[in-house]
Order: C-alpha cells, then structure tokens, then sequence
C-alpha cells in the first residue's frame, strides 16, 4: 500500500528523464525539489461510545542532488 507521501511510477519516469537530459546537455550538477501534500490515518473502532482517530497532515520534501561524472 502506498501513502500519499511516496513518489510514484511515473515521478520516477520523470526524474528519470530530467536527469537524462541534464546529462545530454552537459550539466555539471543539478539539484531536484519535489513536495507532496500528506495526509495520513486510522480509526481506531471497537471501542464502545468512543470515536478515535488519529492522523498526520502536512509536507513530504524530497531534495536530491546529482553530480555528473565526465566520460573521461
């Protein structure tokens, strides 16, 4: 099961793809930011006159950073 936080199949086409061309036109280095909006949780049932739930909001920051070697 994925969260709403992950990257997903076609994010990593993408960066994939990002990456590839960077290295078509040779780029040094190149820095990637990426966000997502999370949300996450569960009830908590079975317990008789009681309503429980708990959860997370918030951002997932991801940040990778890509030094290219030279085909020296």
């Amino acid at each position: 099961m994925k969260s709403p936080g992950n990257l997903s199949q076609d994010d990593s086409a993408i960066i994939r793809s990002v990456i590839e061309e960077g290295r078509k036109q040779n780029v040094d280095e190149m820095e990637i930011q990426m966000s997502r909006d999370v949300a996450l949780g569960i009830n908590v049932d079975g317990i008789k006159g009681v309503d429980v739930t708990f959860g997370s909001k918030g951002k997932t920051n991801y940040v990778m950073k890509i030094k290219y070697k030279s085909d020296d």
